[in-house]
């Protein structure tokens, strides 16, 4: 991977960040269809991040090969206060379960009656945390303090991000053929240089 392309792509992926910031109006006025415009170009962000995440993890996972050392491993992370937690944007998708065919007629078995009340718990959680859901104008705040974060310190990402394609190898595949989104402020030949480069180093370490 070049690092010239590297060191370009985040700072369009920094100068596309500002722009868009620069381009706001506080987000509790913003009206639902404002709102969905917001993130749709958010999503074209992410998008574009996550793609050079996953250049930075796969050069990472190539360069430990070529070293035939022991894996690289992260510097250790400054501790962190009891509800500190900053936003972080989720670099992989959510692997769904197996769809499984749920049982017919009165639970007979005491295996049965547990799951039944384990799967009523559940549902009556999520209905709870739904309620407890943040204002849109907050999820949104949370999204680009979460990008502006990755943009900042992009390579400790990389890692964890590389640590995940050592356990699932097809999973870089999956993640350079995403579909990039077109987005205001976004320079389409960078984002199809980024989108190639992904697939040929994810092709050649799978």
């Amino acid at each position: 991977m070049s690092i010239p392309l590297l060191a370009r792509l985040w700072s369009h992926a920094r100068e596309a960040l500002s722009r868009l910031r620069a381009s706001l109006a506080p987000l509790d006025t913003l009206s639902r269809g404002e709102r969905g415009h917001l993130s749709r170009w958010l999503a074209a962000l992410e998008a574009f991040a996550r793609r050079i995440v996953l250049l930075e993890a796969l050069s990472l996972s190539s360069l430990a090969r070529a070293r035939s050392g022991p894996h690289m491993r992260d510097e250790p992370a400054p501790p962190k206060e009891r509800g500190s937690r900053k936003p972080r944007l989720r670099l992989w998708p959510r692997f769904k379960p197996i769809a499984r065919i749920r049982q017919l007629g009165r639970p007979a078995l005491a295996a049965e009656i547990w799951r039944n009340h384990h799967r009523a718990v559940l549902i009556a959680r999520l209905a709870i945390a739904r309620t407890r859901r943040r204002a849109p104008h907050i999820r949104l705040a949370d999204r680009i303090d979460a990008l502006e974060s990755l943009i900042a310190a992009p390579i400790r990402a990389a890692r964890r991000l590389a640590k995940k394609l050592a356990q699932t190898p097809r999973l870089a595949i999956k993640l350079a053929l995403a579909p990039l989104r077109a987005a205001r402020g976004l320079d389409e030949a960078l984002a199809r240089a980024a989108a190639a480069s992904a697939r040929d180093l994810a092709l050649n370490s799978s």
